[in-house]
């Protein structure tokens, strides 16, 4: 069973290929044990222009790709990768491939990153948490409207990681840190990962 993440990123104009009926949830649900989306607090936040998915499935990223292909190739960006094995992203040679390539393959943290509404400047303070990890590899890895995604090189806890650099995290609407063994630590303390189809409005789209 293999613990995969699918970063999407959805066009400005027109249907959510993602959470709309017959998308990237709904087909990849049906082949997968579980399947969750990341959403911030209890307003189930997420980016303005994507989302972060989660599934524990026996398929590899490649025939999670297949399952949804019309769905991804219409996506500006998209990843889906699995902890300890290659990610397949477009475009082709994109940041976590790089990244992956640049770490010789060592166990690495995710850090989740919601901006604060109408804060146009948090790059700054993305910048000033890769400067903690200076002398370990560190890579923005996808990047939203309002946040983004760090990959960095450490084999440690995610509570850890997210001490590290909790000051800055502060600066942040919300965020999440997952470890290399798939534990999670965020900003509200309560589970990040839901089912999307216990979510009201995720229902109330599809009716």
């Amino acid at each position: 069973m293999a613990d995969t993440f699918i970063f999407a990123k959805i066009p400005s104009n027109g249907p959510d290929l993602v959470w709309d009926e017959d998308g990237i949830i709904d087909l990849c649900d049906y082949n997968c044990v579980s399947l969750n989306a990341l959403l911030f607090g209890n307003e189930n936040d997420s980016w303005a222009d994507g989302y972060v998915l989660r599934t524990n499935t026996l398929l590899s990223s490649r025939a999670l790709y297949e399952i949804a292909k019309e769905r991804f190739d219409i996506l500006p960006s998209w990843a889906i990768f699995q902890l300890g094995d290659a990610a397949i992203e477009t475009p082709d040679n994109g940041s976590i491939k790089t990244f992956r390539w640049a770490s010789n393959q060592q166990p690495f943290a995710q850090i989740y990153l919601l901006a604060m509404d109408s804060d146009f400047s948090f790059g700054s303070a993305i910048e000033d948490i890769l400067k903690v990890f200076k002398g370990k590899v560190s890579h923005i890895v996808f990047q939203f409207k309002d946040g983004a995604i760090l990959f960095v090189a450490v084999h440690e806890p995610a509570t850890i990681t997210a001490n590290r650099c909790f000051r800055i995290l502060q600066r942040f609407r919300a965020w999440a840190v997952v470890d290399h063994e798939g534990t999670t630590s965020n900003s509200s303390g309560v589970d990040v990962w839901r089912d999307p189809y216990e979510i009201e409005d995720f229902e109330d789209d599809d009716s």
